[in-house]
């Protein structure tokens, strides 16, 4: 299994095709490898299996020979419940074909004291699975897959393996990482590791309860990490990127990341030229009188818009970029090749540049990593100017801010693949990756009914998410939604005219206007008019759904929110009252709420401002409490059916009178049919 692509994904689809049915091969149980006796399940755990299985040994033994390394996995489950028994009875062991092959030690059924051998009984295959092609990534990995005839309940299936594992790419194979916790009981976890005494050793243990212990073998040190009868570990929902619930054991022989870097170098700082396709655009830019960083980022923007992403990460491909002219021609690429056509169009323009390795979801928490190439899934670029460097992620598409600023993607740290790095470099959170929102809705009471105007605009990463949105599916679809959104909210309402969208993408700001009409009768059906109600969009949405009880880690909130939403009222059927000036200052977010009278009817405001990525668990309860306080002032209803006097009178109220009788006129007819 190659664990380094360099892409960003996650998606299981079912669909799987068979690709060959080879004989099975079979080796002898390394020498080197101590068995472990197999425990029963105790009693006192019963109530703690949630899949049907105890997983009894889980024991993975690795010792390099040059720079093959081999990798022993034994897995013992205890068949509990009728539910374990798929999951016992099919034997699913993935690889990467490129660098490695898979061979099985034994296949065994404990049952009453005897071990019955399987090795005479299994029909084999080999799947081609591609996990994550929804996310249009290819990586060429197979899957072992055995259904093993016979399996009780009751029963122990004891499973040995054997990997033999090829360097990737240069000489990085003295590396490791595995996660050593579970969220299910277990009999034995044990990690042992031999390592060559003449190459340097350095070893990163979290998992919870591990006894350490290490042996001298002559040409090997042995490390052990070993627990017994260990408890369940919870993860919690939404935790920040340096607390990981399950621990880990990491291996690297390198005592900083210069290593990576001088391995990686010869495949990522060679000069390319630039594709036949794009010289016109390039030279475009060159003469285009901008700044060196406007052009930078209209080279950037060429890749993000022209190219799009599609990750071949077949065999080396997981590790190394394609030909940028082969990657222009077909228009599409992943993280490694859309980083590399940049970099060689902002030589072409002359800017210094280097592409980086980065993590898409570990955040803060990379820079707790041991050197390894393990500890990345992405590449991005950074672009190097005497006033400070510009971090981009070619694979995001349709950013904007070439001239008002530019926010650097949020991966917070990175290694450059340049000569002399050896260490990993900050990438720094900027303001302008703040979600900016002004929306102002206005409504406005007349003889026809009830008329919403409402004027939005975004800035910051806000427009950018706009922008996607309107890039990656149609505009009259997206007014749909809008539509759908507010016709929850007022049913009978109706678009009045089309959505307009203006995008300024040189300064990252998105305007939008949209015109809605809710006619007269609409008003009275259902009732709707003795239930008004206005409500802020998004408010809530940023810290929901709601967390329960205690936490042990930190909460994240993903991004940083800048949100303000006025709604007015203009010519309402009765006379309003705003509600009571609201304002809170808590430690994770300000909210207020203000209500003013106006001459024509009322307006509400809201605002809200995030302070903080992370809630640390002390704080928990108080920005639950913050929570519920500002979930409390963001709905105000008002039963705006006019008094009967008013009605009576000529004008406005007499009319919605009117209307207010036809619509339960319509309504008594319906029910009399």
């Amino acid at each position: 299994m190659n664990p380094v692509l360099f892409v960003i994904c996650a998606l299981f689809i079912g669909a799987s095709s068979v690709f060959a049915t080879p004989a099975i091969n079979w080796e002898p149980r390394p020498d080197w490898v101590e068995p472990l006796d197999i425990p029963r399940m105790p009693e006192t755990r019963r109530d703690q299996i949630d899949n049907g299985v105890f997983y009894a040994v889980n024991d993975v033994h690795l010792r390099w020979q040059g720079d093959e390394r081999l990798a022993y996995s034994r897995l013992a489950m205890q068949v509990v419940t009728f539910s374990g028994l798929d999951k016992a009875a099919t034997l699913t062991r993935n690889f990467e074909p490129a660098f490695e092959t898979i061979s099985l030690i034994s296949v065994d059924i404990l049952r009453d004291g005897a071990r019955i051998s399987l090795r005479d009984k299994l029909h084999p295959e080999i799947f081609r699975r591609e996990k994550n092609l929804e996310d249009g990534i290819v990586d060429g990995e197979l899957t072992l897959h055995v259904n093993l005839p016979g399996v009780q309940v009751g029963d122990i299936v004891d499973v040995e393996v054997l990997y033999h594992t090829k360097a990737s790419v240069g000489a990085l194979n003295h590396q490791y990482r595995r996660s050593l916790d579970w969220s299910e009981p277990e009999g034995v976890t044990r990690m042992t590791v031999d390592w060559q005494k003449t190459r340097p050793f350095f070893s990163k243990m979290t998992a919870h309860g591990m006894t350490e212990t290490t042996e001298d073998l002559g040409e090997w040190i042995r490390h052990r990490w070993q627990r017994r009868d260990g408890d369940p570990i919870f993860a919690e929902k939404s935790m920040p990127d340096e607390e990981a619930a399950w621990g880990v054991l990491a291996l690297s022989e390198h005592a900083n990341w210069g290593g990576i870097v001088k391995t990686l170098l010869p495949y990522y700082d060679r000069p390319h030229p630039v594709p036949e396709s794009l010289l016109d655009d390039v030279e475009k830019i060159r003469k285009s009188g901008e700044t060196a960083r406007e052009k930078a980022l209209r080279a950037l923007f060429l890749v993000q818009d022209r190219i799009r992403y599609v990750g071949l990460e077949v065999g080396i491909g997981g590790y190394v970029a394609r030909d940028p002219t082969v990657v222009a021609s077909y228009q599409y690429g992943d993280c490694k090749d859309k980083a590399v056509l940049l970099k060689t169009l902002l030589d072409a323009l002359q800017i210094d540049s280097s592409v980086v390795l980065v993590h898409s979801s570990k955040g803060a928490g990379l820079a707790q990593e041991l050197p390894s190439l393990y500890a990345f899934n992405h590449m991005i670029v950074k672009v190097n100017f005497p006033h400070g460097p510009l971090w981009v992620d070619p694979t995001r598409s349709f950013r904007g801010g070439a001239v008002s600023g530019f926010a650097p993607p949020d991966y917070h740290w990175g290694l450059p693949i340049a000569k002399g790095v050896t260490q990993l470099q900050e990438i720094p959170h900027s303001p302008l990756s703040t979600h900016i929102r002004k929306v102002h809705e206005s409504f406005t009471f007349g003889p026809d009914g009830m008329q919403l105007k409402v004027s939005t605009k975004a800035q910051g990463e806000e427009a950018n998410w706009y922008r996607w949105k309107i890039a990656t599916e149609s505009r009259r679809r997206y007014a749909r939604q809008l539509e759908g959104y507010y016709r929850g909210l007022y049913p009978g309402l109706k678009q009045a005219a089309d959505l307009e969208f203006h995008d300024d993408r040189d300064h990252n700001t998105v305007e939008m206007k949209e015109s809605y009409m809710l006619p007269d009768t609409a008003l009275f059906k259902e009732d709707l008019i003795r239930a008004f109600g206005f409500k802020p969009d998004g408010f809530a949405a940023v810290y929901s759904p709601p967390h329960a009880g205690k936490r042990k880690f930190a909460l994240k909130v993903k991004h940083a929110y800048r949100y303000e939403h006025v709604v007015s009222i203009k010519n309402p059927p009765i006379e309003l009252a705003p509600p009571e000036d609201y304002t809170m200052n808590g430690a994770a977010f300000s909210f207020a709420y203000h209500g003013s009278k106006q001459p024509d009817g009322i307006s509400l405001r809201w605002t809200l401002e995030t302070h903080r990525a992370d809630i640390p668990a002390a704080f928990f309860a108080q920005w639950k409490q913050d929570v519920a306080r500002m979930e409390d002032k963001l709905y105000w209803e008002w039963d705006m059916t006019p008094p009967p006097e008013e009605a009576e009178a000529e004008g406005f109220f007499s009319l919605l009178q009117k209307a207010y009788e036809k619509a339960n006129a319509q309504k008594l007819k319906a029910q009399t049919e």
